[in-house]
């Protein structure tokens, strides 16, 4: 991988980062799916999960990912794993790390639902109570540093160079974006995707206050993983409230109440059917 490439891969990175926030922000203000109550509340969500981006980029990326794991000079090694010796070609391993990270993810993302100490970080990202474009930045600092070290060693115990996690956000990244934008997709596209990937509807589902609703549909690219391990769940016609019971109150929507919510109590009682 030549510098001029990945310099190619970083900007394309950064670009498609801003790009897609800026564009699903603009959807959501001309269009909501879920209009918020006035255009300060919405300033204020934005506002207020934007700043739990700035934490995880400083914290996460940057001290974590960067000064510690030194992800950045570590892109272009082909690190020695299990596949270097096959020396396979870019394009191979392009393809493979990004079928196999999905699997990873899916199945990163299960644990987190069923380990007590993981649900407690991620449960930061459930407890938006209004889902748009800066919900899927909504994420604990902690857990964004444990994702970024299980992905690192994966690639570097499998022989894959980093630079394929790097060419893998390009499609990640807007695809979280509208799994969580407030726009309307149109429900004739979103089913014939959701074969193959998993589609807004699918994931909005994910995000509901009912465990057996949100322990559903785990996926983050591909819907597959789900519909082969028996967790995917068809999403109902109209979409329900979201967010956990116990944390509507505004004080766990600020970014101090973020960043507390792994130590609230962490009872998860089974409900069955949606709140009246």
């Amino acid at each position: 991988m030549t510098d001029s490439v990945l310099s190619l891969l970083r900007g394309a990175y950064v670009g498609s980062f801003i790009g897609g926030f800026v564009f699903f922000l603009l959807w959501e203000a001309a269009k909501p799916r879920c209009p918020f109550a006035d255009a300060n509340e919405r300033r204020r969500h934005v506002l207020r999960n934007l700043g739990c981006l700035a934490l995880i980029i400083v914290f996460a990326d940057i001290v974590f990912g960067q000064l510690l794991l030194r992800t950045y000079s570590l892109l272009a090694a082909v690190p020695a794993g299990l596949l270097t010796p096959l020396e396979l070609h870019w394009s191979v391993q392009l393809a493979f790390g990004i079928v196999a990270l999905d699997l990873l993810v899916y199945g990163w993302h299960r644990l987190t639902h069923a380990v007590p100490l993981l649900w407690r970080l991620h449960r930061v990202h459930h407890t938006d109570t209004h889902l748009d474009v800066t919900t899927a930045a909504r994420f604990h600092p902690l857990e964004t540093c444990a994702n970024i070290a299980l992905v690192v060693g994966v690639l570097m115990a499998l022989g894959i160079p980093l630079w394929v996690e790097l060419a893998r956000t390009l499609v990640v990244q807007p695809l979280l974006m509208a799994q969580h934008a407030n726009v309307d997709m149109g429900g004739r596209w979103e089913r014939a995707l959701r074969w193959l990937l998993v589609t807004p509807a699918l994931h909005r589902l994910h995000h509901s206050p009912l465990r057996a609703e949100h322990d559903a549909n785990y996926g983050q690219i591909f819907s597959c993983w789900d519909r082969w391990l028996g967790t995917l769940r068809a999403p109902p016609a109209a979409a329900g409230r979201v967010g956990l019971d116990g944390f509507e109150a505004d004080r766990w929507q600020s970014v101090a109440g973020m960043m507390a919510t792994p130590l609230a109590p962490s009872a998860r009682p089974l409900r069955t059917r949606q709140p009246g």
